[in-house]
């Protein structure tokens, strides 16, 4: 798996079961667990290539295949968004920028790296911030908000399109929700002031578990007709909540 990180690090993942939180590894214990870091700014042409020829040496070095791109800055919201009204030339590229065109780039770069025996394995993956348009959004968020619905239609062109290509690749959208940390305060405050639907943070490690079945163990039939992937959602909760329940003694709640 591939995860494109904040700034200009990028891991590269030979281990399935490898956690992304690496920051406080050296080089020798990241390649000891199966990481490969990447110092690219893939927001260049120059860093998309420097980084497809480090994957094609970890690839003919370990003898696996490419499986899994996963674009995840699609979920935090940029320091550098303003209202609309507000916005200048430069803080509007930085998040477009960011959310939309270095993941169309990057995703062109790498899609002939991907392997070409068991297309069905070959994944996509975009993480995008509350996908429901009925979700209120903040004056503030407007170049935010602006870019969010862009990457949610790149979302749904490239599933249409890199399935076509050769080798095939399958496109998904993951909507992360909060995680039970500092947050937690701020939404049990919320609810004793009374007021209601407040989306209650999840464990992180629920939340590992959910991503890590959805773009390694689903069917590609199955990893594809979701619109976007909640783990809020009841349907397919049977397939992944019981064995972190058991194994890691995580309530859920």
């Amino acid at each position: 798996p591939l995860y494109p990180n904040e700034g200009d690090d990028i891991s590269v993942y030979t281990d399935k079961s490898t956690s992304p939180r690496s920051k406080d590894m050296d080089e020798k214990e990241k390649v000891a667990s199966g990481i490969h870091s990447c110092n690219a700014d893939i927001s260049t042409e120059e860093g998309r290539y420097r980084l497809r020829e480090i994957l094609n040496i970890v690839m003919l070095t370990s003898g696996m295949s490419f499986r899994l791109l996963v674009h995840g800055l699609g979920c935090e919201i940029p320091e550098s968004t303003k209202k609309l009204t507000d916005s200048t030339m430069g803080n509007w590229n930085e998040i477009t920028n960011r959310m939309l065109n270095t993941p169309m780039l990057l995703t062109q770069e790498l899609g002939a790296v991907f392997g070409s025996d068991k297309t069905d394995d070959n994944r996509v993956v975009f993480f995008v911030r509350d996908y429901n348009p009925t979700v209120k959004v903040a004056s503030k968020e407007g170049a935010y908000a602006v870019a969010k619905e862009g990457l949610k239609l790149l979302t749904k062109i490239l599933r249409d399109e890199l399935p076509k290509k050769k080798p095939a690749i399958h496109v998904g959208c993951i909507c992360p929700v909060r995680l039970a940390s500092k947050i937690q305060v701020d939404a049990k405050t919320v609810i004793k002031r009374g007021v209601k639907k407040v989306r209650r943070p999840v464990q992180p490690m629920l939340l590992a578990t959910f991503v890590a079945w959805v773009c390694l163990d689903t069917e590609a039939s199955y990893f594809s007709k979701n619109e976007a992937w909640d783990i809020r959602d009841q349907d397919h909760r049977k397939h992944w909540v019981p064995k972190v329940l058991s194994k890691n003694n995580v309530v859920e709640k």
